[in-house]
C-alpha cells in the first residue's frame, strides 16, 4: 500500500500539502515586501563552508565551535590526561570511570543542545523584533 492510499496520506495530499504551499507563498510574498523595505544582508560563504540548511536537513551540521575544537590544545591536554589516568586504574575502576565519562558527555551534550535551541529561539526573536520595527 502506498502512502497516498492511506488516510494519513490522503489527508497530507489533500489538506496539509496545499496549506504548506499556501504558507510558503505567503512567506515568499512577505520576503519580497521586506526586500522592498530594505535589503536583507547577504551571507557570504568561504570555500570551506557548506550550505547550513542542507547540513541541518541531512543531520550533518556541527557548529563552527565544535569544528574548531578539533585543533584545540586544551582538547589534546584532556585526552593526554585521560589516557594517563586510564593506565593507572584497575579494570573495574576503568569501567566505572568510562561509565562516568559517558554519562558526563551525555549531560554536556544535553546542556549544549538546550543552549543551542534557546540561542536560536532568542536570535529569531531579536531578528523578528528588528524586522517588525522596519514597518
Amino acid at each position: 500500500m502506498n502512502f497516498s492510499e492511506t488516510q494519513t496520506g490522503r489527508n497530507f495530499f489533500t489538506l496539509q500539502l496545499p496549506q504548506l504551499i499556501d504558507a510558503l507563498q505567503e512567506i515568499a510574498t512577505a520576503l519580497q515586501q521586506l526586500a522592498a523595505v530594505g535589503r536583507l544582508p547577504e551571507l557570504g560563504r568561504t570555500e570551506e563552508e557548506t550550505d547550513i540548511l542542507s547540513d541541518i536537513y541531512h543531520c550533518n551540521y556541527s557548529p563552527e565551535s565544535v569544528k574548531r575544537r578539533k585543533n584545540d590544545s586544551f582538547d589534546e591536554d584532556v585526552k593526554r590526561a585521560v589516557s594517563a589516568l586510564l593506565e593507572t586504574l584497575s579494570p573495574e575502576q576503568r569501567n566505572l570511570f568510562l561509565q562516568y565519562e559517558s554519562a558526563e558527555g551525555a549531560r554536556g551534550s544535553s546542556i549544549a543542545c538546550r543552549a543551542y535551541r534557546d540561542g536560536v529561539r532568542f536570535a529569531v526573536q531579536i531578528f523578528m523584533a528588528g524586522r517588525s520595527s522596519a514597518f
